[in-house]
């Protein structure tokens, strides 16, 4: 007899016992609502912030406290979107060098970004969950996409990785986005050196 939301064909709510649920194939049930804080959009940081997740990786201290984000990529439409965040961003940066290594028809592009501070591939620290409305959340699964994620099809995005700490992360901001996911779970056994990984299929057809 537990009573719970849902709505019908027209998106109308209802109240009803979960046993009548169960045997209904016209009731969807909401399982988020929609979060009320007022920033909708991605600042320039937390673009960065998501790029270096993905392809970042951290350079020491410098004598003068400036901190180096490195950056390299061989992927056309990322150079593309770097390059784009670059005229974006107020830290000055710089291009390291551009090569070709032997036999490798890609080339490959690095960056360097100065910071006044550390940054870490802890992508959730920069957000706050409590906070973040459904706007907000949907322009993170959009940007994380461009980095990290793979287009499956028209509705559904993937994102892989072996940082189980991110996967729950942008898994928690698609439930605020209002999209359905699901976790799949591979080990890898081949090797103790070789480490499980996550893959996130986010369906953003499928809005509750």
């Amino acid at each position: 007899n537990h009573q719970i939301f849902v709505t019908d064909t027209k998106n109308n709510f209802h109240k009803r016992n979960a046993e009548d649920v169960v045997s209904a194939n016209y009731c969807k049930i909401p399982v988020a609502g929609f979060g009320s804080g007022d920033d909708v959009s991605l600042s320039s940081f937390e673009k960065l912030v998501i790029a270096f997740q993905a392809d970042g990786h951290a350079h020491k201290l410098k004598k003068d406290g400036s901190f180096h984000a490195m950056f390299q990529f061989s992927k056309q439409r990322k150079i593309d979107k770097f390059l784009e965040l670059l005229k974006e961003i107020s830290f000055s940066s710089r291009e390291i060098s551009e090569t070709q290594s032997k036999g490798n028809v890609k080339t490959k592009r690095r960056f360097s970004v100065f910071l006044d501070a550390p940054i870490t591939k802890d992508v959730s620290s920069y957000f706050c969950l409590k906070t973040m409305n459904s706007l907000k959340a949907k322009a993170i699964i959009e940007y994380m996409n461009h980095w990290d994620g793979h287009v499956a099809s028209k509705t559904c995005y993937v994102y892989t990785n072996t940082n189980k700490k991110s996967v729950d992360f942008y898994q928690a901001v698609a439930t605020l986005a209002g999209y359905r996911s699901t976790l799949s779970v591979i080990e890898d056994d081949r090797k103790e050196t070789f480490s499980t990984c996550y893959k996130l299929f986010i369906n953003i057809g499928v809005q509750f």
